[in-house]
């Protein structure tokens, strides 16, 4: 993992670096295009292609990316909270409902604000997508039963209405570069970061689905 890892970064770094002078000669280029015309959609196009280019990039760099996480004392809720600010209307303007079911009184964990936002949004996105059609997600925090080691636990756990995902792929959506969506619409690493993030926190992260009625994806973080 950790050599497919950097060979991700290396790739990422490499091919991102022409991508913006493409972006940005085509962008200088469309200043300057007559508006209405066939040559101006082309450099649209060109545009929009360059944008996904890069949010794929990105993608990439957050799998490869082993920086050290800054550790703190780290209420759930609230970044669950925050990062509901960036994709609520996204929601919204999906048709979906967010249903949250916030635990009272939990206690902090230890781990990264930014990291486990990053977790959360990664999940709250694949929970949009696998509900074209709208529905509701659910998102619930309390303690959770002690562990192997009987170190307390607090769980996460979001569930969608979605389409669900098949048995025999359950086991592989953590998977580095798998992913279910048509071509061209998700880069198969989204929960491979998940996976990454909440294992440097000590944590765990399962997923549980049944086809035609969604599916659960629990964090269980140490506190």
């Amino acid at each position: 993992m950790s050599a497919l890892g950097q060979l991700a970064g290396g790739l990422a770094h490499e091919i991102n670096n022409p991508l913006s002078g493409i972006l940005g000669l085509t962008q200088l280029v469309l200043e300057n295009a007559e508006a209405g015309t066939q040559n101006c959609q082309d450099l649209k196009d060109i545009e929009k292609a360059v944008f996904r280019c890069k949010k794929i990039i990105a993608s990439l760099l957050s799998f490869a990316r082993q920086e050290k996480t800054k550790m703190e004392p780290v209420s759930v809720n609230e970044v669950i909270e925050e990062t509901l600010v960036l994709c609520a209307r996204q929601m919204e303007l999906k048709h979906i409902n967010i249903v949250k079911e916030f635990g009272d009184g939990l206690p902090t964990v230890n781990g990264d604000f930014q990291q486990l936002m990053q977790v959360f949004l990664n999940l709250f996105t694949n929970a949009r997508d696998a509900m074209p059609g709208g529905g509701t997600v659910t998102i619930r925090t309390q303690l959770a039963a002690p562990g192997p080691d009987k170190k307390s636990l607090l769980s996460v756990s979001l569930a969608d209405t979605g389409s669900g995902i098949p048995p025999g792929i359950l086991d592989r959506v953590f998977d580095p570069f798998f992913t279910t969506k048509p071509a061209g619409k998700g880069t198969g690493l989204g929960l491979s970061v998940c996976l990454g993030i909440i294992n440097r926190h000590s944590g765990a992260i399962v997923a549980h689905s049944e086809q035609g009625k969604g599916s659960v994806f629990t964090i269980y973080l140490p506190v």
